[in-house]
């Protein structure tokens, strides 16, 4: 077992726990739609996941993935129901406020942010 050291300048923040998630079959949400958003949806799709983006606009190629049946694509914005169930969530939009209550929300309800 590795020896913890105690830094007074670290914080529990500095400590990552490195993990490898089965996401087949899981539900994971992205809550926004451009560019950051498409290339979480496409790694996660490519992992099995259930994938779902809320956001009223979204990027060309996820609307296409939706038209295809490959992902959930919630057109509207934000609410906390829309985390229901969710085992992961990415806050993927270009508000620092939204994106915080997406995490927040997200914790609340036992997701992985």
């Amino acid at each position: 077992m590795a020896e913890h050291t105690n830094n007074p300048n670290s914080t529990a923040r500095d400590h990552l726990y490195p993990a490898f998630l089965k996401l087949d079959g899981k539900a994971c949400v992205i809550v926004g739609g451009g560019k950051v958003a498409r290339r979480k949806a496409e790694s996660l799709m490519a992992c099995g996941a259930r994938v779902s983006v809320v956001s009223p606009e979204a990027d060309e190629q996820i609307a296409e993935w939706h038209g295809r049946g490959l992902l959930d694509w919630r057109k509207k914005r934000f609410e906390a129901a829309d985390l229901k169930g969710a085992l992961l969530v990415f806050a993927a939009t270009d508000s620092a406020e939204e994106n915080r209550a997406v995490a927040d929300t997200a914790r609340a309800q036992g997701a992985l942010v």
